[in-house]
């Protein structure tokens, strides 16, 4: 039996889960390389994956230790694949087995661009103080820019989370075409809980998922958007925008008091202080219509510019999949022809505002999730995955 070992020590416990749930099968023996808050957070019961290992970090020895201390289990896979690598590449530099490495990328321009070409200078004392806390912290005292090279040549696999991300990475960075493969991030789930119809006719509610940012996410579109709306003159009169994720900061304090000045009876703005447990915030969701992925498509991972549907993918897509839900989104974002059916996109304030006033008059096209089942559905991932490491396992 050829043994998986998964690596995630960082903060992406819904790609771990997913991992987990894929190759959870009879074909492979699955170690599982993590740390308790992590595994928890997958909201997974370990009780019922009898075939799979678990080898938690205790979040005090080092990295290299760690997995010095395990080194026999890494030495017995096949592969390993590492789910997220943030920073400290110097420790996952001393993996050295004769397993094959495949390494999730999150962020494109992070591993192939260079500084001088990528860096772009913010001028905020917060931006400033942030780069210069990354380059003098990780970059030279973790020695992040000198083993980002090393780490690159020892990876026998990139994987990227759709083709369209892929195939910008082989144009663009000259990529070795075979060392090149596409891992989902996510699926549709095989029993999606009861959805909420978007053509209801007394109450009309939208749901931004994520910590108020002004780094990530466009806020002021949407703002104006619905203080220019009269919602007392539309077939749905009663319009709910839940915030769901922390609004604490000075800037999500900001946002919130802009939304709450618009003084209509018939529109309400629900937020909180509060990082939302997984459990709260999926009850949210189950009582919501429509998201709202105000994405800014230039981002940034540490001080390495990245582009929303270009160089990496937003988590929408992924909340998408998971609860099946209908979404407004930047025109901007680029994304693969399928997912068209179930988003709805705008240009601007003014175009947002129309979206919005179709959905209030029912007027908004109906969205049709079958297409994105049939090929995100977890039989058809479960199959492109196994074909890719099938394909690793025989070279």
């Amino acid at each position: 039996m050829k043994t998986i070992s998964i690596i995630e020590l960082f903060y992406h416990a819904e790609v771990l889960r997913e991992s987990i749930l894929r190759f959870k099968n009879e074909t492979f023996q699955l170690q599982i390389f993590t740390t308790a808050k992590i595994l928890k957070n997958t909201g997974l019961d370990t009780e019922s994956l009898p075939n799979v290992k678990f080898y938690l970090h205790n979040g005090k020895t080092n990295f290299i230790s760690y997995f010095s201390k395990y080194k026999n289990e890494l030495d017995n896979s096949d592969i390993v694949v590492i789910n997220t690598l943030a920073y400290n590449l110097k420790s996952f530099n001393s993996l050295n087995g004769s397993y094959k490495i495949i390494l999730r990328l999150h962020n494109t321009n992070r591993w192939f661009q260079s500084v001088k070409e990528n860096y772009r200078l913010i001028i905020s004392p917060y931006m400033i103080w942030k780069d210069i806390s990354y380059s003098l912290r990780l970059g030279l005292g973790l020695g992040d820019f000198f083993y980002r090279k090393k780490i690159i040549k020892k990876i026998d696999y990139f994987a990227f989370a759709n083709d369209h991300l892929r195939q910008y990475a082989l144009n663009k960075f000259n990529l070795e075409h075979h060392k090149t493969i596409v891992l989902p991030f996510s699926n549709i789930n095989d029993t999606p809980k009861k959805e909420i119809k978007s053509n209801v006719s007394d109450q009309v509610t939208f749901i931004i998922i994520g910590k108020i940012d002004f780094r990530k996410r466009d806020y002021l579109t949407i703002y104006e958007a619905f203080k220019s709306i009269n919602f007392n003159q539309h077939s749905i009169k009663n319009v709910r925008l839940i915030f769901a994720g922390s609004a604490n900061s000075n800037y999500g304090k900001d946002i919130i008091s802009k939304f709450k000045a618009i003084d209509q009876k018939h529109f309400e703005v629900i937020y909180f202080n509060h990082f939302l447990p997984q459990s709260e915030l999926e009850q949210l969701i189950q009582s919501t219509h429509f998201f709202i992925a105000p994405i800014n498509i230039d981002t940034r991972f540490r001080i390495y510019t990245e582009e929303y549907g270009t160089t990496k993918q937003s988590g929408v897509f992924g909340d998408i999949l998971r609860f099946q839900k209908p979404t407004l989104l930047p025109s901007k974002v680029e994304k693969e022809a399928i997912w068209k059916e179930v988003t709805y996109c705008y240009k601007d304030t003014n175009d947002l505002q129309h979206l919005i006033i179709d959905i209030l008059n029912q007027k908004l096209k109906p969205h049709n999730f079958h297409r994105l089942r049939d090929t995100f559905s977890r039989s058809a991932i479960n199959e492109q995955t196994m074909e890719s490491i099938e394909h690793i396992l025989k070279n």
